[in-house]
């Protein structure tokens, strides 16, 4: 009678402090959000900014929105989830929730049919995806949640709607049958394991029963019959090896060999008078004795896991989504950047050449006139017409459309340069994405739940062809012809032929010197047009503008770095509610707070925590260690070498620390090195990330070859 006394007391007791966690979840919810809004608005101005430039509809448009709409599109989906898991918390705070989660043929409807005393009509028999959807039953004053199996032929659906479920529960019980144990199990596995909740270990035992003989076999002898030893040896040891590569601590899994069908056959009419035998033949009571005492004793600490576990899995998501976005502005800001370089060495060759290409191409324009000036005086200057002539002359060789034409090449050309850097930007970026995500396909850790995402940016208009107005107008195309008008009659005194060749000579002269003045001007207004439209008002505006979006995206950049450092904040805060509320949960009498500086936790594995006061409650932590199931170690602030000494437990005669600037290496004999790392690395990363240090671990006898 304690017992159930006790048992509904922890069931009261979790409901309110259900209360108080989801009220900070919510806040912690709320924080996130603030942070990606404070993020998209400073987005959302540097891509106005760089609609703003010459170009509004091309430049930068379409990088910078695919990226801004991949960090809205990414938290609104992180946003609805999230919301949703706070609606269903809601609607059972009053309830402590055990999942059933398993393979699809596992047992669990016939273990739910059992449970609630159903008559069986939902066991699948034989048949695969029975159960489809999520439904909810009390027992023992628990809400029980069955969802649909995993690991089906195209059951995709199914699983995705139990990993939906996961994060409502407080306790899962995984169930497993004893016929095999399937890789899909170990993959479910992992991403139960990644939410951080509580696992019990249900191996059904699939011995058909209903056959008289087997029946009486199983009640005579359950152990021989039903529980053979070495066959349930060897799963659980399998199940431990494969929890255990996930970060799971060995010493907080619960393994119970069950049998569904005798519970179920037990509340059945027709096996009426073997019901209690077959009821104890199912060990139901060993998987029922163990829950009671979990929620007995940690069912407080389960409800603040799972609220708070919400609020620490959401944050995680965010900042792997923001992790995510950061590689992808990294990635865009170097094609800016390159193309910056570029355009900047370009404009810089270009002001050198264009200058002396208008020179070359405007006194090639002029040349066939100049050369033609001596022959055209020679047949027209005894011609009373002489000024007509030579206006005419000028006009046939078209010099005005020649230099427009000057000008509209030399447009042309540097339209098309910047043309093309806009095109092998855009095929950079489409091939730099490609290859990113080809990349991480072929590289994906699977332990690394925080790896960037591949990204991809489909077209990026990031610099316009100018738009070259033909603003070059010329001036000054009519040829004086004043001094042309002479007296004729000089041409018949003595002298004519002498003062005829002194007269064309003059007048050859004269012309020439002013055809060359009018290219000299045609050449100096061609130049001043490009210097004032084409470069000022052109290339130096697409330089500016690009200047400007990198400067944006680099800005943006810090806001992101900023970003991870207030999720880093949030984290801590979680965690720091979560240890406060799990020590005031499991302290048997008044204890002094830590007062934490930094914590670092692989939860299911260990937490470790740096104060700025002394705490020594070694009892307090060896009681949260139980409930947490998770090693929990104080770690007082010193020298790195000394933190990594005792975090590590290394040996002077042993290992050396070796390091400084934040990069330190430990140098261990060989066969010290697998326990200093850990499995997977666990422990020397969370010793890594408490002292805040990069950190390898090598052997003894590299220590001279990396030292110097």
């Amino acid at each position: 009678m304690k017992k159930l006394d006790a048992y509904r007391k922890a069931l009261k007791d979790c409901e309110k402090i259900a209360q108080e966690e989801f009220k900070a979840a919510v806040k912690f919810s709320k924080r996130c959000d603030q942070i990606v809004n404070n993020l998209n608005n400073e987005f959302n101005d540097i891509a106005w900014k760089a609609e703003q430039v010459t170009a509004k509809d091309q430049i930068a448009a379409k990088g910078l929105t695919d990226i801004q709409s991949s960090l809205g599109v990414g938290y609104e989906l992180l946003r609805a989830k999230q919301a949703k898991a706070l609606e269903q918390q809601k609607k059972s705070l009053k309830s402590f929730s055990v999942m059933l989660f398993g393979r699809t043929m596992a047992g669990k409807s016939t273990m739910r049919e059992a449970i609630t005393g159903g008559d069986g009509s939902t066991i699948g028999m034989g048949a695969q995806r029975t159960t489809r959807d999520v439904r909810q039953y009390d027992w023992n004053h628990l809400r029980i949640i069955d969802t649909p199996g995993f690991g089906a032929y195209n059951g995709e659906e199914d699983t995705e709607i139990a990993r939906s479920i996961l994060e409502q529960s407080d306790v899962i019980l995984f169930l497993l049958s004893d016929d095999s144990i399937q890789e899909s199990t170990f993959t479910e596995l992992k991403y139960a394991y990644q939410l951080n909740k509580p696992l019990i270990f249900v191996v059904n035992v699939k011995k058909n029963l209903e056959k008289n003989v087997h029946r009486k076999k199983a009640i005579k002898d359950p152990d021989s019959y039903i529980y053979n030893a070495s066959d349930l040896e060897g799963h659980k040891e399998r199940l431990r090896n494969e929890a255990a590569k996930l970060g799971m601590n060995p010493r907080y899994i619960h393994i119970v060999p069950i049998h569904a069908q005798a519970a179920f056959l037990s509340t059945q009419e027709a096996y009426s008078d073997q019901k209690e035998d077959l009821y104890r033949v199912s060990r139901m009571d060993n998987l029922l004795t163990l829950l009671t005492d979990e929620i007995t004793h940690k069912g407080r600490a389960r409800r603040v896991q799972t609220l708070l576990g919400s609020a620490l899995t959401h944050t995680d998501d965010l900042e792997t989504l923001i992790r995510s976005q950061k590689e992808s502005v990294k990635g865009l800001l170097k094609e800016y950047a390159n193309t910056k370089k570029r355009v900047y060495k370009w404009h810089e060759r270009q002001s050198k050449r264009v200058p002396d290409k208008i020179e070359k191409d405007v006194g090639r324009a002029f040349a066939p006139l100049m050369k033609s000036i001596s022959s055209f005086v020679d047949d027209n200057i005894q011609s009373k017409y002489f000024g007509n002539r030579l206006e005419d002359h000028i006009a046939s060789f078209n010099l005005e459309e020649r230099c427009k034409n000057v000008a509209n090449n030399i447009a042309e050309e540097l339209a098309a340069d910047l043309e093309q850097f806009n095109r092998d930007m855009a095929k950079n970026i489409e091939l730099g994405g490609k290859l990113n995500m080809e990349g991480s396909k072929r590289s994906f850790d699977p332990v690394d739940y925080k790896r960037m995402n591949g990204w991809t940016a489909a077209g990026l208009g990031v610099l316009s062809a100018i738009a070259f107005v033909n603003s070059w107008n010329p001036i000054g195309w009519g040829l004086a012809a004043a001094g042309f008008v002479f007296g004729l009659f000089q041409m018949f005194s003595d002298s004519k032929t002498k003062k005829l060749q002194m007269e064309k000579r003059r007048r050859i002269k004269e012309i020439r010197d002013e055809i060359a003045v009018q290219r000299d001007n045609s050449i100096k207004e061609i130049t001043k047009w490009f210097h004032k439209d084409i470069e000022r008002k052109q290339i130096l505006q697409v330089k500016s503008d690009l200047n400007d979006v990198c400067m944006g995206l680099e800005r943006f950049i810090q806001s992101l770095e900023k970003a991870f450092l207030q999720l880093d904040q949030l984290e801590h805060d979680i965690n720091e509610r979560y240890l406060l509320r799990s020590m005031d949960i499991v302290a048997s009498d008044k204890y002094q707070k830590p007062k934490f500086k930094r914590i670092v936790r692989q939860p299911g594995y260990a937490c470790y925590f740096t104060v700025t006061n002394y705490f020594k409650e070694s009892e307090l932590l060896s009681s949260l260690q139980t409930v947490l199931g998770e090693r929990v170690r104080v770690v007082y602030e010193n020298s790195v070498e000394k933190m990594l000494s005792h975090m590590l437990g290394l040996r002077k005669d042993r290992a050396r620390v070796e390091g400084e600037n934040g990069e330190y290496f430990i140098f261990a004999k060989e066969e010290d090195l697998g326990r200093i790392i850990g499995k997977q690395g666990r422990n020397i990363m969370l010793a890594a990330a408490i002292c805040n240090i990069k950190l390898s671990a090598k052997p003894m006898h590299e220590m001279r070859e990396v030292c110097h």
